[in-house]
């Protein structure tokens, strides 16, 4: 499971430390936060290439940093069970059988 730590850094800015996690994440929840209502600005950072953690860096206009990482969060599992659910169904139509 991952940690996540929240750094207010002043002027609606924020760092947030997510450890275990990798490119693959960083880059999802980046474009995701930026499409957010009152984000003006997403991006993420690695630190270090072999260290498992990444820092997204928001600057909000308005709403709640958590609050934002939460919904970007959900969506992002939604659209990959969307995902799963779609592919699984092609294979089937293809005549692939699956074992769950």
């Amino acid at each position: 499971m991952a940690r996540v730590e929240v750094r207010q850094l002043g002027d609606g800015r924020y760092d947030i430390l997510i450890e275990g996690e990798d490119h693959t994440l960083g880059n999802l929840l980046a474009e995701r936060l930026s499409r957010k209502p009152g984000v003006k600005m997403a991006y993420y950072t690695n630190p270090h290439p072999l260290e498992d953690r990444i820092i997204v860096h928001l600057t909000l206009e308005e709403g709640d940093p958590i609050s934002l990482l939460e919904e970007a969060l959900d969506e992002i599992m939604e659209e990959a069970q969307s995902f799963v659910e779609e592919y699984r169904k092609a294979l089937r139509e293809k005549g692939v059988s699956l074992e769950e």
